[in-house]
C-alpha cells in the first residue's frame, strides 16, 4: 500500500533532486535498518558563501529591517525610562 505522488499521477519537476531516505527501510527488515550505518547523500544546495557575503546578506535582509523598525520604539521607551531612573539618583 504505497501512497505516493507517482501513484496519483502527479510527478514532481525536481524528482531527480528528491532523495528517498526511507527507501532502504521499506525494502529491508526492521533489525537490518536499525543496525545500518547512516551515510546521507552529499548536500546539493548552493555553494557556500564567505563570512562577509553572509554578513552582508543578513544586514540587507528586508525582514531584519522590518523587525528593527517594529522593535525600535520599545528600545527608545526603555532608554528614556533608564534615563529617568539615572536622573533621580
Amino acid at each position: 500500500m504505497t501512497n505516493t505522488y507517482r501513484d496519483l499521477g502527479i510527478v514532481q519537476q525536481d524528482e531527480e533532486d528528491f532523495v528517498d531516505i526511507l527507501e532502504e527501510r521499506r525494502l529491508s527488515s526492521d533489525l537490518g535498518f536499525a543496525f545500518r550505518t547512516f551515510s546521507p547523500p552529499p548536500h546539493k544546495g548552493p555553494p557556500p558563501c564567505t563570512n562577509a557575503e553572509l554578513h552582508r546578506a543578513v544586514l540587507d535582509s528586508q525582514y531584519l529591517r522590518y523587525v528593527t523598525k517594529e522593535v525600535q520604539p520599545f528600545f527608545k521607551d526603555a532608554a528614556l525610562r533608564c534615563g529617568d531612573v539615572n536622573n533621580r539618583s
